[in-house]
């Protein structure tokens, strides 16, 4: 019996075409890797570690579960500009990086929304 996918139909040929059209923009071949990294600047989305956001109390206790590896990979929310932003753990390998900013990046170019209180931070 065939498996159902929980994806919609055509949805992982729009995420090559789009794949595609970055790498293009940037001017990489669709053979190469995509930086997660170049991408976000790319697309002026700023990129910070937990310990650049928290600075002076990274050691705080409260803030254990964003620098504990397997506890916290990444986030994107908005900034008070209206820009977005995308936190992330650098505790992680590199490519467990790059996998953790594309997660986010995604939400980004899809136009998700995150949820109106948690747009409340500004």
């Amino acid at each position: 019996m065939p498996s159902k996918s929980l994806l919609l139909r055509g949805f992982k040929a729009e995420a090559e075409r789009k794949s595609e059209k970055y790498r293009v923009e940037l001017g990489i071949s669709k053979f190469d890797a995509l930086d997660a990294f170049l991408l976000a600047k790319h697309l002026n989305i700023q990129i910070f570690t937990v310990k650049e956001i928290f600075k002076d109390n990274y050691e705080h206790p409260g803030y254990s579960i964003l620098t504990n590896p397997s506890k916290f990979n990444a986030m994107w929310m908005p900034a008070c500009d209206g820009n977005k932003i995308i936190i992330h753990n650098d505790c992680h390998s590199l490519y467990r990086q790059q996998s953790n900013l594309m997660h986010e990046l995604s939400h980004i170019i899809e136009g998700h929304e995150i949820p109106s209180k948690a747009a409340q931070l500004c």
